[in-house]
């Protein structure tokens, strides 16, 4: 019979013969390990798209308010990434509104229009 071992600490492997790790901290480790880079990516992207939405959540005062208007240095100034949103959908105005889940924005020139979507 041969001799198995662990795929992450490489100790022998005891028991079922289609047994890959030695315990859950060794199964564990090792999909951390295996996954890290691509979650760390999706964290990072995920983390920027809440921040944005907080961002322009933070502009409306009432649940009764669609649209603000926002000098475009404001909202940079608050840490906002313009390069991470979740679609992009054209309003019945013709204009093109870039998403952050139910908030978006709409560039007008020095200004941004802060779109809340109607639900």
């Amino acid at each position: 019979m041969k001799e198995r071992n662990c795929l992450y600490c490489q100790e022998k492997i005891l028991g079922r013969t289609d047994k890959k790790f030695c315990d859950d901290h060794c199964r564990s480790s090792y999909n951390n390990q295996l996954n890290g880079f691509t979650n760390s990516k999706i964290r990072t992207v995920d983390h920027a798209l809440k921040k944005n939405r907080r961002i322009l959540m933070g502009f409306f005062n009432s649940k009764n308010e669609y649209t603000v208007l926002v000098i475009d240095r404001k909202i940079q100034e608050m840490g906002f990434l313009f390069q991470f949103h979740t679609h992009i959908d054209i309003l019945e105005s013709g204009e093109t509104c870039f998403y952050c889940y139910d908030y978006g924005i709409v560039p007008l020139g020095n200004k941004i229009k802060v779109v809340k979507a109607k639900v």
